[in-house]
């Protein structure tokens, strides 16, 4: 089965920002430590600045335009979108750029495309994704919640990106499986052991 991929992040700070940034933008190699540099020059900004200062003066400047928000507001969320590595491993270049295409067009569609303000194509890790951080505007205020606020509104979000992916035949994972994600560094802890 192939799976769709979906992971958020919440950043609460501009230097939060900035170090997303910097690994998204691979600013520098210990920026992305796992990526390949070999294989650096096929990953593309699909949108937004191309430096980490660029991206964070636009979130400074997103920020600016918003009505005052609480000081421990979340100030922007980093997604992952992605899907099972057999689907790169087993398709042809029309479905890679179908997902692309795919991909691109839900979360513009589904966060505002004004919203991003960095959209990263990563092919130097192991699998190809989507880096895109944006600033959750709705409505005029910063309000994270309206997309990120509990399981519920996260459930929907990965079943609403499988659905789009869906005549790619990659499909949703299984609600209330065990799988759970567990962040790299732990994983490569693991994975000495």
């Amino acid at each position: 089965m192939t799976y769709a991929i979906l992971r958020a992040e919440k950043a609460k700070s501009l230097a939060a920002i900035g170090s997303r940034a910097a690994h998204n933008l691979r600013a520098n190699e210990s920026a992305a430590p796992r990526a390949d540099p070999n294989r650096r020059h096929l990953n593309k900004i699909v949108r937004g600045p191309k430096t980490v200062d660029g991206v964070v003066g636009l979130a400074r400047q997103k920020l600016d335009a918003a009505p005052k928000f609480r000081k421990d507001a979340v100030l922007a969320v980093e997604l992952v979108l992605g899907a099972s590595p057999e689907f790169f491993t087993s398709r042809g270049k029309a479905d890679l750029e179908a997902w692309a295409r795919q991909t691109e067009a839900w979360v513009d569609e589904t966060f505002g495309r004004d919203n991003v303000i960095s959209m990263a194509l990563h092919h130097d890790e192991t699998s190809p994704h989507y880096q895109v951080l944006l600033v959750p505007i709705h409505d005029g205020k910063l309000r994270a919640s309206h997309w990120f606020d509990g399981p519920a509104k996260l459930s929907a979000l990965q079943t609403s990106y499988a659905k789009r992916l869906e005549a790619l035949g990659v499909r949703r994972g299984e609600k209330g499986s065990a799988a759970r994600h567990v962040d790299l560094k732990s994983f490569y802890k693991l994975a000495r052991q």
